[in-house]
């Protein structure tokens, strides 16, 4: 246990102070937290024998899987049975189908051998792949969609190859036995997370969210997430696999944005536990020791990868999409360290050196990711000279610009102004952290999201990039606060209107000074008077 503290305590220091400065030289934090591991790895002169990191740093993935679920009902998922289905399954096979050839008849590796290293190589990176596309705001575009799902289905891939793995090592044991272990166990993991699972889901999160104690609502869904992680991987499926499926249930409810809200810290601090155990299996002697072999089979493969993806997203889709799809997917990924340890474990891959060059590929593949991705544009505009680019088109629904964001909806004057801005048809949002009041809102025929109002995230759901104005309609002085200095770091902008009283501290907002304040008792003050002394055609017009 001390070495391990010792190890995670060296690893985020380098890695802040990496991060620091590569920010500087815009380079992703992952690069950072992939050099820190393999700094990590010198120093304390350890490898990828520190299981419980790698636990740890599986759950980063975790996370991310359900965030990403969060995104997606399941009527989008069914509309998505192409992308996962066909293209996914098409770009496992066709690429593990060429890897085995290669690795046959190229290099001279028994077929059992070489049918465990080309799946393990076949998949992609579904933690660097997702969490870039999901900062860059791109996996709403044709070419995210078809990215997401040839993951999916690499991710549920995975399963069919670990049992290839068992059928391998013990031979005696029934195929068919086996596969229909694995069937009854999906379909159990299925009823009990879409019917059991979503009701008990769904219960907790409005039990947690009515008692108004944030911490109470984000440790609800932290056990959410590792709850139906665990479940799945009982049955024998991935941990990530899992939480995708709770997060799709979650996405059904009216708590999708303040949950992703809330756990995004979690998941970007597991991620980067994820990425330092990446660089933990880079072997920086064996790299510069076998540099040519390792630089060579990096090329190959992804360019390989790259080909086969293309032609399969081609031949369904247009061209476009079909060369960004195969720029986001040509790496490597992390299911293939997984799959070479169980395979060494096994007697099927018995040669380690040769399985630390693959490994030291994998990771070289997915430190060059980043890059690739960031200049995905540059990239495909090579392959697409002669053609205007038409734009894609985002498949959500577009944003609304120009309107205005009410942050505060639970309180009367909050309701009064979304209700005055409904009657004058001005478009708008409301943002309130209490269910029961977004349910009051609904009924009242109010546009009103879920969220905790002071988490940027919340107000870029809202549309905060592109709102007209911020009105702040809440009492508590803390809370305004907190929620003003949100708005101002996601748009400053904007214009922002905060409701003050007299029980506000003088001076609380003096250093607000993009804000415009508006004091309740003072304005009600001055209606009245103008009311008293102004005709009966003047108070109508007041009334107006």
């Amino acid at each position: 246990m001390d070495s391990i503290l010792l190890v995670v305590i060296a690893a985020s220091a380098i890695a802040i102070v990496l991060n620091i400065y590569l920010k500087k030289l815009d380079i992703p934090p992952v690069i950072g937290y992939i050099a820190s591991g393999v700094i990590v790895a010198q120093l304390f002169s350890i490898g990828s024998e520190h299981h419980a990191l790698d636990e740890l740093g599986e759950f980063g993935i975790v996370f991310l899987m359900f965030t990403i679920g969060l995104e997606f009902s399941l009527d989008y998922l069914r509309a998505m049975k192409r992308e996962v289905f066909l293209f996914g399954f098409l770009q496992v096979v066709v690429s593990a189908a060429l890897f085995s050839v290669i690795a046959i008849w190229g290099m001279g590796i028994e077929p059992k051998a070489a049918v465990v290293l080309s799946s393990a190589l076949s998949m992609s990176s579904t933690a660097i792949v997702l969490k870039l596309l999901k900062e860059r705001g791109e996996i709403g575009k044709p070419y995210g969609k078809q990215a997401l799902g040839i993951l999916i289905f690499q991710d549920i891939a995975v399963i069919p190859v670990l049992l290839m793995v068992t059928l391998f090592s013990k031979p005696d044991v029934a195929p068919l036995q086996l596969i229909l272990q694995m069937s009854v166990s999906a379909v159990i993991v299925l009823i009990v997370l879409s019917t059991i699972g979503k009701l008990a889901i769904t219960k907790l999160l409005e039990l947690s969210s009515n008692s108004q104690t944030h911490e109470i609502f984000i440790g609800s869904v932290l056990l959410i997430v590792v709850g139906a992680a665990l479940l799945a991987h009982e049955f024998g499926f991935s941990y990530s696999l899992g939480a995708l499926i709770a997060g799709i249930m979650i996405a059904e409810t009216h708590y999708k944005h303040q949950v992703e809200a809330d756990l995004a810290p979690f998941r970007d601090l597991l991620l980067g536990v994820f990425f330092v155990t990446v660089g933990l299996q880079i072997n920086v002697k064996l790299v510069v020791d076998n540099i040519g072999f390792i630089a060579v089979f990096v090329v190959a493969a992804m360019l390989l990868k790259a080909v086969v993806i293309y032609i399969i997203a081609r031949v369904l889709s247009d061209k476009s999409s079909a060369i960004r799809s195969a720029i986001a997917l040509m790496q490597m990924g992390e299911f293939g360290f997984a799959i070479f340890a169980l395979a060494t474990q096994a007697d099927i891959l018995p040669d380690k050196d040769f399985l630390g060059r693959l490994s030291a590929a994998i990771a070289i593949s997915m430190i060059l990711t980043p890059f690739i991705i960031k200049n995905t544009e540059r990239i495909a505009s090579l392959f697409e000279r002669g053609k205007k680019r038409l734009a894609t088109p985002n498949i959500e629904a577009a944003e609304t610009s120009g309107h205005v964001i009410v942050i505060g909806y639970g309180e009367a004057l909050g309701r009064q102004v979304a209700q005055m801005l409904k009657e004058r048809e001005i478009p708008y949002i409301c943002v309130e952290g209490q269910y029961q009041k977004v349910e009051e809102g609904f009924e009242r025929g109010h546009a009103v999201m879920l969220g905790n109002a002071t988490q940027r995230s919340i107000l870029e759901h809202a549309g905060i990039k592109s709102a007209a104005a911020v009105i702040i309609a809440i009492d508590r002085e803390n809370d305004i606060r907190f929620a003003a200095e949100a708005v101002i770091g996601a748009n400053p902008n904007v214009n922002l209107v905060i409701k003050i009283n007299h029980a506000t501290t003088p001076g609380a907002f003096s250093d607000l000074h993009s804000a415009k304040f508006v004091d309740e008792y003072r304005e009600a003050a001055r209606l009245m008077i103008e009311s008293a002394l102004n005709t009966n055609d003047d108070k109508e017009a007041i009334g107006r």
